[in-house]
Protein backbone atom coordinates (compact mmCIF):
# COMPACT_ATOMS: atom_id res chain seq x y z
CA UNK A 1 0.00 0.00 0.00
CA UNK A 2 1.41 3.41 -0.99
CA UNK A 3 2.06 5.88 1.82
CA UNK A 4 0.26 9.07 0.84
CA UNK A 5 -1.65 11.84 2.58
CA UNK A 6 -4.08 12.37 -0.31
CA UNK A 7 -7.53 13.28 0.90
CA UNK A 8 -6.48 14.04 4.48
CA UNK A 9 -7.04 17.38 6.20
CA UNK A 10 -4.01 19.64 6.63
CA UNK A 11 -3.65 18.79 10.34
CA UNK A 12 -4.20 15.05 9.82
CA UNK A 13 -1.85 15.11 6.82
CA UNK A 14 0.94 16.61 8.92
CA UNK A 15 0.43 13.99 11.63
CA UNK A 16 0.56 11.31 8.94
CA UNK A 17 3.89 12.64 7.64
CA UNK A 18 5.35 12.91 11.14
CA UNK A 19 4.47 9.24 11.71
CA UNK A 20 6.06 8.22 8.40
CA UNK A 21 9.18 10.21 9.32
CA UNK A 22 10.17 7.28 11.54
CA UNK A 23 10.67 5.22 8.38
CA UNK A 24 12.40 7.90 6.26
CA UNK A 25 14.62 9.66 8.82
CA UNK A 26 17.76 8.03 7.40
CA UNK A 27 16.96 8.96 3.79
CA UNK A 28 19.61 11.36 2.44
CA UNK A 29 19.37 13.98 -0.26
CA UNK A 30 19.98 12.33 -3.63
CA UNK A 31 19.99 13.63 -7.20
CA UNK A 32 20.17 11.15 -10.07
CA UNK A 33 22.30 12.03 -13.11
CA UNK A 34 20.14 9.88 -15.41
CA UNK A 35 18.72 11.81 -18.35
CA UNK A 36 15.64 9.57 -18.53
CA UNK A 37 13.06 8.69 -15.90
CA UNK A 38 14.54 8.43 -12.40
CA UNK A 39 13.88 9.54 -8.84
CA UNK A 40 15.44 12.11 -6.50
CA UNK A 41 14.99 12.56 -2.76
CA UNK A 42 14.84 15.90 -0.95
CA UNK A 43 14.64 15.78 2.90
CA UNK A 44 12.99 18.69 4.73
CA UNK A 45 12.62 19.72 8.34
CA UNK A 46 9.20 19.87 10.01
CA UNK A 47 8.52 23.55 9.32
CA UNK A 48 9.60 23.21 5.67
CA UNK A 49 7.30 20.21 5.24
CA UNK A 50 4.30 22.18 6.50
CA UNK A 51 5.05 25.03 4.09
CA UNK A 52 5.77 22.77 1.08
CA UNK A 53 2.70 20.61 1.73
CA UNK A 54 0.17 23.45 1.91
CA UNK A 55 -3.47 23.26 2.86
CA UNK A 56 -4.79 19.77 2.04
CA UNK A 57 -1.63 19.15 -0.01
CA UNK A 58 -2.39 21.88 -2.56
CA UNK A 59 1.16 23.28 -2.66
CA UNK A 60 2.67 19.85 -3.31
CA UNK A 61 0.21 19.23 -6.16
CA UNK A 62 0.96 22.64 -7.70
CA UNK A 63 4.70 21.98 -7.58
CA UNK A 64 4.14 18.62 -9.27
CA UNK A 65 1.98 20.15 -12.02
CA UNK A 66 4.35 23.07 -12.64
CA UNK A 67 7.40 20.83 -12.96
CA UNK A 68 5.75 17.90 -14.75
CA UNK A 69 7.02 15.52 -12.06
CA UNK A 70 5.47 12.88 -9.89
CA UNK A 71 6.04 14.36 -6.43
CA UNK A 72 5.06 12.68 -3.17
CA UNK A 73 6.07 13.41 0.41
CA UNK A 74 6.74 10.41 2.64
CA UNK A 75 7.58 11.44 6.17
CA UNK A 76 9.68 14.58 5.78
CA UNK A 77 11.18 13.55 2.43
CA UNK A 78 10.05 14.70 -1.01
CA UNK A 79 10.30 11.89 -3.56
CA UNK A 80 10.59 13.45 -7.02
CA UNK A 81 10.16 11.23 -10.09
CA UNK A 82 10.49 12.20 -13.74
CA UNK A 83 12.99 12.99 -16.48
CA UNK A 84 16.21 14.83 -15.64
CA UNK A 85 14.76 18.16 -16.81
CA UNK A 86 11.49 17.66 -14.92
CA UNK A 87 13.30 16.73 -11.71
CA UNK A 88 15.66 19.70 -12.01
CA UNK A 89 12.69 21.99 -12.48
CA UNK A 90 10.89 20.50 -9.47
CA UNK A 91 13.93 20.90 -7.19
CA UNK A 92 14.40 24.50 -8.35
CA UNK A 93 10.77 25.39 -7.60
CA UNK A 94 10.86 23.59 -4.23
CA UNK A 95 14.08 25.35 -3.15
CA UNK A 96 12.72 28.72 -4.24
CA UNK A 97 9.50 28.09 -2.33
CA UNK A 98 11.29 27.06 0.88
CA UNK A 99 13.53 30.13 0.75
CA UNK A 100 10.44 32.34 0.79
CA UNK A 101 9.12 30.92 4.06
CA UNK A 102 11.65 32.86 6.15
CA UNK A 103 11.14 36.12 4.23
CA UNK A 104 13.36 37.99 1.80
CA UNK A 105 16.25 39.87 3.43
CA UNK A 106 17.74 42.54 1.16
CA UNK A 107 20.24 45.35 1.53
CA UNK A 108 19.57 48.64 -0.27
CA UNK A 109 21.36 47.57 -3.48
CA UNK A 110 19.47 44.27 -3.68
CA UNK A 111 16.20 46.04 -2.84
CA UNK A 112 16.67 48.25 -5.90
CA UNK A 113 17.41 45.16 -8.01
CA UNK A 114 14.25 43.49 -6.73
CA UNK A 115 12.14 46.56 -7.42
CA UNK A 116 13.46 47.14 -10.94
CA UNK A 117 12.99 43.53 -12.03
CA UNK A 118 9.72 42.66 -10.34
CA UNK A 119 7.69 45.84 -10.88
CA UNK A 120 7.06 44.94 -14.57
CA UNK A 121 5.75 41.54 -13.40
CA UNK A 122 3.54 43.26 -10.82
CA UNK A 123 2.11 45.67 -13.40
CA UNK A 124 1.44 42.86 -15.88
CA UNK A 125 -0.75 41.16 -13.27
CA UNK A 126 -2.38 44.38 -11.99
CA UNK A 127 -0.66 43.97 -8.63
CA UNK A 128 0.18 47.20 -6.77
CA UNK A 129 3.84 46.55 -5.91
CA UNK A 130 6.60 44.07 -5.10
CA UNK A 131 5.46 43.43 -1.52
CA UNK A 132 1.97 42.67 -2.77
CA UNK A 133 3.42 40.41 -5.50
CA UNK A 134 5.37 38.35 -2.93
CA UNK A 135 2.26 38.20 -0.73
CA UNK A 136 0.23 36.95 -3.70
CA UNK A 137 2.74 34.17 -4.38
CA UNK A 138 2.77 33.11 -0.74
CA UNK A 139 -1.02 33.12 -0.64
CA UNK A 140 -1.79 31.32 -3.92
CA UNK A 141 1.45 29.49 -4.87
CA UNK A 142 0.55 30.33 -8.48
CA UNK A 143 3.11 28.25 -10.41
CA UNK A 144 2.96 30.41 -13.55
CA UNK A 145 3.65 33.51 -11.47
CA UNK A 146 6.52 31.74 -9.66
CA UNK A 147 8.13 30.95 -13.04
CA UNK A 148 7.75 34.60 -14.16
CA UNK A 149 9.39 35.88 -10.97
CA UNK A 150 12.23 33.35 -11.26
CA UNK A 151 12.88 34.39 -14.86
CA UNK A 152 12.82 38.08 -13.93
CA UNK A 153 15.24 37.67 -11.02
CA UNK A 154 17.72 35.46 -12.90
CA UNK A 155 17.89 37.36 -16.20
CA UNK A 156 21.19 39.22 -15.93
CA UNK A 157 22.60 41.87 -18.20
CA UNK A 158 25.58 40.77 -20.26
CA UNK A 159 27.53 41.91 -23.29
CA UNK A 160 30.37 40.75 -25.50
CA UNK A 161 33.88 40.86 -23.98
CA UNK A 162 32.46 42.37 -20.79
CA UNK A 163 35.20 44.06 -18.73
CA UNK A 164 37.70 43.22 -21.50
CA UNK A 165 40.61 42.44 -19.11
CA UNK A 166 39.43 38.91 -18.16
CA UNK A 167 39.30 37.99 -21.84
CA UNK A 168 42.77 39.44 -22.45
CA UNK A 169 44.09 37.43 -19.49
CA UNK A 170 42.40 34.32 -20.83
CA UNK A 171 44.02 34.75 -24.24
CA UNK A 172 47.49 35.91 -23.13
CA UNK A 173 48.07 33.94 -19.91
CA UNK A 174 45.48 31.29 -19.05
CA UNK A 175 45.09 29.76 -22.51
CA UNK A 176 48.85 29.17 -23.07
CA UNK A 177 49.11 27.69 -19.55
CA UNK A 178 46.20 25.31 -20.05
CA UNK A 179 47.24 24.30 -23.58
CA UNK A 180 50.63 23.30 -22.25
CA UNK A 181 49.03 21.17 -19.53
CA UNK A 182 46.55 19.60 -21.95
CA UNK A 183 49.02 18.98 -24.78
CA UNK A 184 48.99 15.20 -24.33
CA UNK A 185 45.21 14.80 -24.57
CA UNK A 186 44.61 17.68 -27.02
CA UNK A 187 41.29 18.42 -25.41
CA UNK A 188 40.04 21.64 -23.80
CA UNK A 189 36.79 22.07 -21.87
CA UNK A 190 35.47 25.46 -20.72
CA UNK A 191 32.38 26.12 -18.62
CA UNK A 192 30.50 29.42 -18.49
CA UNK A 193 28.42 28.93 -15.34
CA UNK A 194 26.01 31.82 -15.97
CA UNK A 195 25.81 32.01 -19.75
CA UNK A 196 22.86 34.42 -19.79
CA UNK A 197 22.16 35.48 -23.40
CA UNK A 198 25.35 33.83 -24.66
CA UNK A 199 27.70 36.78 -25.05
CA UNK A 200 30.37 35.39 -22.71
CA UNK A 201 30.66 31.88 -24.22
CA UNK A 202 30.53 33.30 -27.75
CA UNK A 203 33.28 35.80 -26.85
CA UNK A 204 35.46 32.87 -25.76
CA UNK A 205 34.55 30.94 -28.90
CA UNK A 206 35.70 33.86 -31.07
CA UNK A 207 39.01 34.08 -29.17
CA UNK A 208 39.60 30.36 -29.73
CA UNK A 209 38.65 30.69 -33.39
CA UNK A 210 41.22 33.45 -33.76
CA UNK A 211 43.79 31.09 -32.19
CA UNK A 212 42.84 28.24 -34.53
CA UNK A 213 46.41 27.74 -35.76
CA UNK A 214 47.49 26.73 -32.24
CA UNK A 215 44.50 24.42 -31.82
CA UNK A 216 44.71 22.30 -34.97
CA UNK A 217 43.65 18.75 -34.09
CA UNK A 218 42.27 19.76 -30.68
CA UNK A 219 38.81 18.93 -29.35
CA UNK A 220 37.27 22.13 -27.97
CA UNK A 221 34.12 22.20 -25.84
CA UNK A 222 32.44 25.26 -24.38
CA UNK A 223 29.46 24.59 -22.12
CA UNK A 224 27.13 27.45 -21.21
CA UNK A 225 24.60 26.95 -18.42
CA UNK A 226 21.91 29.09 -16.85
CA UNK A 227 18.84 28.72 -14.64
CA UNK A 228 16.70 30.74 -17.06
CA UNK A 229 15.31 28.88 -20.06
CA UNK A 230 14.33 32.21 -21.59
CA UNK A 231 17.91 33.46 -21.90
CA UNK A 232 19.21 30.03 -22.97
CA UNK A 233 16.78 30.07 -25.89
CA UNK A 234 18.12 33.45 -26.99
CA UNK A 235 21.71 32.23 -26.55
CA UNK A 236 21.12 29.22 -28.78
CA UNK A 237 19.69 31.44 -31.50
CA UNK A 238 22.73 33.72 -31.33
CA UNK A 239 20.63 36.64 -32.57
CA UNK A 240 21.44 40.12 -31.25
CA UNK A 241 20.28 43.70 -31.79
CA UNK A 242 22.46 46.50 -33.13
CA UNK A 243 22.68 47.88 -29.58
CA UNK A 244 23.90 44.52 -28.21
CA UNK A 245 26.67 44.06 -30.78
CA UNK A 246 27.88 47.63 -30.29
CA UNK A 247 28.64 46.98 -26.62
CA UNK A 248 32.17 45.62 -26.36
CA UNK A 249 32.34 43.73 -29.67
CA UNK A 250 35.21 44.85 -31.95
CA UNK A 251 33.98 45.79 -35.42
CA UNK A 252 36.46 43.36 -37.01
CA UNK A 253 34.89 40.41 -35.16
CA UNK A 254 31.37 41.63 -35.95
CA UNK A 255 32.13 41.64 -39.68
CA UNK A 256 34.01 38.34 -39.52
CA UNK A 257 31.70 36.21 -37.36
CA UNK A 258 28.18 37.68 -37.73
CA UNK A 259 25.59 37.78 -40.51
CA UNK A 260 23.11 40.66 -40.86
CA UNK A 261 19.51 39.49 -40.42
CA UNK A 262 17.19 42.44 -41.15
CA UNK A 263 17.77 44.80 -38.19
CA UNK A 264 19.66 42.16 -36.16
CA UNK A 265 22.94 40.28 -36.25
CA UNK A 266 23.31 36.50 -35.98
CA UNK A 267 26.50 34.69 -35.02
CA UNK A 268 27.67 32.42 -37.80
CA UNK A 269 27.11 28.65 -37.44
CA UNK A 270 30.86 28.02 -37.13
CA UNK A 271 30.87 29.95 -33.82
CA UNK A 272 27.45 28.82 -32.58
CA UNK A 273 28.44 25.18 -33.05
CA UNK A 274 31.36 25.65 -30.64
CA UNK A 275 29.01 26.22 -27.68
CA UNK A 276 26.54 23.82 -26.04
CA UNK A 277 23.84 25.30 -23.80
CA UNK A 278 22.24 23.49 -20.88
CA UNK A 279 19.70 24.35 -18.21
CA UNK A 280 21.48 24.01 -14.85
CA UNK A 281 21.14 25.29 -11.31
CA UNK A 282 24.42 26.00 -9.49
CA UNK A 283 22.80 24.93 -6.22
CA UNK A 284 22.33 21.39 -7.53
CA UNK A 285 24.97 18.67 -7.82
CA UNK A 286 27.42 19.64 -10.59
CA UNK A 287 28.89 16.18 -11.21
CA UNK A 288 26.72 15.61 -14.27
CA UNK A 289 28.56 18.36 -16.14
CA UNK A 290 31.91 16.53 -16.26
CA UNK A 291 35.36 18.07 -15.77
CA UNK A 292 36.61 21.47 -16.96
CA UNK A 293 40.03 23.01 -17.52
CA UNK A 294 38.71 26.58 -17.25
CA UNK A 295 35.58 27.85 -15.48
CA UNK A 296 34.00 31.29 -15.88
CA UNK A 297 31.68 32.00 -12.93
CA UNK A 298 31.62 35.78 -13.14
CA UNK A 299 29.11 38.02 -11.35
CA UNK A 300 27.16 35.06 -9.96
CA UNK A 301 28.40 34.58 -6.39
CA UNK A 302 27.40 38.14 -5.46
CA UNK A 303 23.78 36.95 -5.34
CA UNK A 304 24.50 34.16 -2.80
CA UNK A 305 24.97 34.27 0.95
CA UNK A 306 28.40 33.37 2.39
CA UNK A 307 27.77 29.65 3.11
CA UNK A 308 26.28 29.14 -0.36
CA UNK A 309 29.26 30.84 -2.00
CA UNK A 310 31.61 28.47 -0.21
CA UNK A 311 29.55 25.44 -1.17
CA UNK A 312 29.40 26.42 -4.86
CA UNK A 313 33.16 27.08 -4.99
CA UNK A 314 33.80 23.72 -3.35
CA UNK A 315 31.65 21.96 -5.94
CA UNK A 316 33.37 23.78 -8.80
CA UNK A 317 36.80 22.75 -7.44
CA UNK A 318 35.77 19.09 -7.70
CA UNK A 319 35.25 19.51 -11.46
CA UNK A 320 38.74 20.86 -12.18
CA UNK A 321 42.21 19.34 -12.58
CA UNK A 322 45.05 20.71 -10.44
CA UNK A 323 46.10 23.11 -13.21
CA UNK A 324 42.54 24.43 -13.74
CA UNK A 325 41.74 28.14 -13.69
CA UNK A 326 38.66 29.92 -12.35
CA UNK A 327 37.43 33.39 -13.40
CA UNK A 328 35.25 35.41 -11.01
CA UNK A 329 33.75 38.90 -11.36
CA UNK A 330 35.66 42.02 -10.40
CA UNK A 331 33.58 42.48 -7.22
CA UNK A 332 33.93 38.84 -6.15
CA UNK A 333 36.63 37.04 -4.19
CA UNK A 334 37.40 33.68 -2.59
CA UNK A 335 39.15 35.26 0.40
CA UNK A 336 37.29 34.39 3.58
CA UNK A 337 34.84 32.31 1.55
CA UNK A 338 36.72 29.19 0.40
CA UNK A 339 40.19 27.71 0.77
CA UNK A 340 39.84 25.71 -2.45
CA UNK A 341 41.11 28.55 -4.63
CA UNK A 342 43.73 31.30 -4.32
CA UNK A 343 44.24 34.47 -6.41
CA UNK A 344 46.77 34.28 -9.24
CA UNK A 345 49.37 37.03 -8.76
CA UNK A 346 49.01 39.87 -11.25
CA UNK A 347 45.79 38.49 -12.75
CA UNK A 348 42.82 40.09 -11.04
CA UNK A 349 39.75 37.87 -11.01
CA UNK A 350 41.70 34.71 -11.90
CA UNK A 351 42.05 31.92 -9.32
CA UNK A 352 44.03 28.69 -9.16
CA UNK A 353 43.32 25.57 -7.11
CA UNK A 354 45.13 25.27 -3.79
CA UNK A 355 44.88 21.49 -3.53
CA UNK A 356 43.04 21.68 -0.19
Amino acid sequence: MALTSKGLSEDTGLRFHKHCALYTRDVKKHTSDKEGFASDTYPMDESELSYALGKDGTTRRKLARASGCIMEYVGQVAFICGTYEERTRARTYLKWLLKQRSGLVLNEDKAYLLESRLMPVSRAHNIKGVEELIAEIRKTNNEALIVEVTEAMTTNESFFFRDIKPFDMFKDHVLPHVLEKCAAKKSLRIWCAAASNGQEPYSLAMILKEEAAKLAGWKIEIIGTDISRQVLKKAEQGLYSQFEVQRGLPITLLVKYFDKQDDQWQIKPEIRSMVQYKYYNLLDSLTGLGHFDVVFCRNVLIYFDQPTKGKVLGEIAKLMPDYGMLFLGGAETVLGVSDKFAPVAGQRGVYALTGK
